[in-house]
């Protein structure tokens, strides 16, 4: 099974393919997403990895678009 360090990873190099940044987001709060993803033109997403059912799949929560 895919770890969820291993998605997260995957979706890091995927947005800086593209000439953006995702940061990870460390908080004790609970409902903050993982990361959060800039990309070119304005685009901003925020990102949730979480594991459903056995498979790892990446939830965004929130997207700002100009």
């Amino acid at each position: 099974m895919i770890r969820e360090t291993d998605i997260e990873k995957y979706l890091k190099k995927l947005v800086e393919d593209r000439g953006g940044v995702c940061w990870k987001f460390t908080s004790s709060v609970s409902g903050v997403p993982d990361r959060a993803v800039l990309l070119p033109a304005g685009i901003v997403a925020f990102c949730e990895v979480k594991r459903q059912g056995g498979v790892q799949l990446i939830e965004t929560s929130h997207e700002i678009f100009p």
